[in-house]
């Protein structure tokens, strides 16, 4: 191979991150540009991809870490680290910081600081940029691949602190959730404030996303919109039924507010919560919002190796894809790392097991009707089987993940 060979890796999220350091272990030159001249930041209170969360999303992570531990991921080492060290809060933001350090000092890896604008599709790549990737590279993936940019939002909760936790109450004990309960006078003149905060910004929220209904659009539709949607009423222990109530969730010492998502200013956001009485004295520490994700339409796009249709030297892995869920790029980035290593090595690509996660998650990415296709995570029901219980089911997966690795050499060196 030629001495100055390299793959060019675009991103350093955790894909890119992963997918870098894989080939690097195994000896191929590669070139990593990673742009952090805007970087978004989970503030260490939750990334938004991952909020809220099943028990049963929760344990196909679970299997995900294991089957990424066996392959070789550094990054799911790190977070189990960070979150000894830091339990209860997201440690997206340190765990990237480890991974481009770790990064800037691999003698295989050339870093740059550098916003990537097109792609040389003479030389291998792998297009790990993110779903806030930056506009002209997009312009350039439209122009390559057709008006195939898809586009969704999702909601990020504010969270507070110095809750009067003696104004909440619970449907049940120690359950992490509680709520704060309105009557009709309370829950009215939550109503009229949020309404005088939108009025009071109307310019400002001109230029706005409103993909997604936040509370200035609803309520204004009538005076039980609010009551109606997030804020409807629950039973709740020692009172009777509020006429709404509030739901807040425990994530660490503070609070998250389920449902509140504005497009409204800091100062308008703390003004509102302020004006609720258990909330009169909390700081607003993490400001809602809506966030905007693009993503190509995988199906359209790429096979299930993560290679794209068009260019067998061009590879897309993590947030780009459709693939959401930080331990999920993980897994999208070691995954085609594998399969740009056999790609320049001559060998046959690596299709994994279907009753592993990072097998299913690839499968069901690319196989989605191009004409409706929505991003994924891991689930819970990628690893339907007649095994039973979770020992059983994290075994299976792990055994499948070890013939695999032993097949396709995955092993670090």
């Amino acid at each position: 191979m030629e001495n100055n060979f390299h793959v060019n890796v675009i991103g350093g999220g955790f894909a890119g991150i992963e997918c870098a350091l894989f080939l690097a272990r195994h000896g191929i030159r590669v070139h990593m540009f990673n742009w952090r001249g805007a970087p978004y930041k989970c503030d260490g209170l939750g990334a938004c991809q991952n909020e809220g969360l099943s028990a049963n999303d929760i344990l196909a992570r679970q299997i995900l870490r294991g089957e990424i531990k066996k392959l070789g991921s550094e990054l799911v080492w790190e977070e189990e680290r960070l979150n000894k060290l830091f339990p209860n809060t997201c440690n997206a933001d340190k765990i990237l910081d480890y991974g481009v350090e770790r990064l800037k000092s691999n003698k295989n890896i050339d870093y740059f600081d550098i916003c990537v604008h097109e792609i040389n599709l003479k030389e291998i790549n792998v297009i790990a940029s993110g779903s806030r990737t930056e506009g002209k590279l997009y312009e350039w993936l439209q122009n390559e691949f057709g008006s195939l940019r898809c586009y969704n939002c999702y909601q990020q909760m504010p969270i507070v602190n110095c809750v009067e936790t003696d104004k909440l109450k619970s449907k049940a004990e120690n359950d992490g959730v509680h709520y704060i309960p309105f009557n009709y006078e309370e829950y009215i003149s939550l109503c009229n404030e949020i309404i005088k905060q939108r009025n009071d910004n109307l310019d400002y929220l001109k230029n706005k996303n409103h993909d997604l209904r936040c509370i200035e659009d609803i309520v204004i539709k009538n005076k039980d919109a609010l009551k109606n949607t997030f804020m409807k009423p629950v039973f709740l222990c020692g009172i009777e039924k509020p006429y709404a109530a509030l739901k807040l969730k425990e994530v660490g010492d503070n609070f998250q507010i389920d449902g509140f998502c504005s497009n409204l200013p800091e100062a308008s956001q703390k003004q509102i919560i302020n004006s609720i009485k258990a909330l009169s004295r909390s700081n607003l520490i993490r400001c809602s919002r809506p966030i905007s994700n693009s993503y190509l339409n995988a199906p359209s796009v790429i096979n299930n190796f993560g290679q794209a249709h068009k260019c067998e030297r061009l590879f897309f892995a993590g947030n780009i894809a459709g693939i959401f869920g930080h331990v999920e790029g993980m897994a999208s980035g070691l995954y085609v790392g594998h399969n740009v290593l056999n790609f320049i090595k001559g060998k046959r690509m690596s299709e994994l097991p279907q009753k592993t996660c990072i097998g299913h998650l690839m499968q069901k990415l690319i196989t989605q009707n191009a004409l409706n296709f929505n991003p994924i995570i891991a689930n819970y029901d990628i690893i339907k089987s007649n095994i039973d219980t979770e020992k059983e089911i994290f075994a299976s997966s792990i055994a499948l993940i070890s013939k695999f690795e032993e097949e396709y050499n995955g092993r670090n060196v």
